[in-house]
């Protein structure tokens, strides 16, 4: 995978411009992508967590399980969003996330990014930004459910874009 065609990288770099340094670092961090099959759970709630995940393709969606068994849908992640980063730092899950279609994630484990995080400042800076620019977009998605939009279209008001397959992310 090519600096240029790191989502993460992209996303991360409308905030502040990353030195070469930082992409490098952050790039090792995804160096192993794996493949997973639809309906796969990568996240557990109430689950210790280890690994934080980067999605690179594919579609999946975060949710809470509740009471009765059901799912309450929290977000839709896209490719070079960040998916259980917040379980590392609260050491168990808060939700679950499974994928809705095949998908590529790089696992990273807790350590790795917790040092990279002390290491590289501004990049823990920039990784704090996407985390809460993504929860803000999270509390809009669920507002624009209740003003009767769909998600989808709400996505392409807020600047991404649907191109084939994959939703690719654009500056907000």
């Amino acid at each position: 995978m090519s600096l240029a065609s790191n989502y993460l990288t992209t996303k991360l770099m409308t905030f502040i411009p990353l030195t070469v340094e930082e992409q490098v670092h952050l790039q090792g961090l995804q160096s192993t992508p794996i493949s997973i099959k639809r309906g796969e759970e990568l996240l557990h709630q109430g689950e210790k967590s280890k690994f934080g995940y980067v999605l690179h393709s594919g579609w999946g969606c975060s949710f809470k399980v509740m009471r009765d068994g059901g799912r309450q849908v929290i977000t839709f992640p896209i490719p070079g969003d960040c998916i259980g980063m917040r379980s590392l730092l609260l050491r168990t899950s808060d939700h679950a996330f499974s994928s809705l279609t095949d998908a590529v994630v790089s696992r990273i484990e807790a350590p790795r990014m917790l040092e990279a995080l002390e290491q590289y400042p501004r990049l823990a800076a920039a990784i704090l930004w996407s985390m809460s620019r993504d929860e803000v977009s999270m509390a809009e998605t669920n507002c624009a459910r209740w003003r009767g939009k769909s998600v989808p279209v709400w996505l392409r008001e807020k600047g991404h874009i649907a191109l084939g397959s994959g939703w690719f992310v654009g500056v907000m």
